[in-house]
């Protein structure tokens, strides 16, 4: 299986994040998986054996439990409103507090 390394600008300096266990990648799920992310940007999603972690100090690495998983890149949309609003009340002041929250 070929590691997704994303084609994307320079990733912020520093705040380095180096998450391994099971990745679900769109090609299958990697059982002994890496993902690693430097500032806001993925630079790594593949293999643990194809990965080089030079450059990664040991506590920016995190095993996850065999039962967890990473999906990199997901973003979940759902939700039922936020910072004290909602949406399923009907109540367009509270719906309006989650969007404001939400927006910013």
């Amino acid at each position: 299986m070929t590691p997704n390394v994303p084609d994307s600008p320079a990733p912020a300096t520093g705040n380095k994040k180096l998450i391994a266990g099971r990745l679900v990648t769109g090609g299958g799920i990697i059982d002994d998986g890496v993902l690693a992310a430097e500032g806001d940007r993925i630079v790594y999603a593949g293999p643990a054996g194809d990965f080089n972690a030079a450059g990664f100090a040991a506590e920016e690495r995190r095993d996850l439990p065999a039962d967890r998983l990473i999906l990199p890149g997901l973003v979940d949309v759902h939700n039922h409103g936020g910072n004290g609003g909602d949406f399923p009340g009907g109540d367009e002041a509270s719906a309006r507090t989650a969007i404001d929250f939400l927006h910013r």
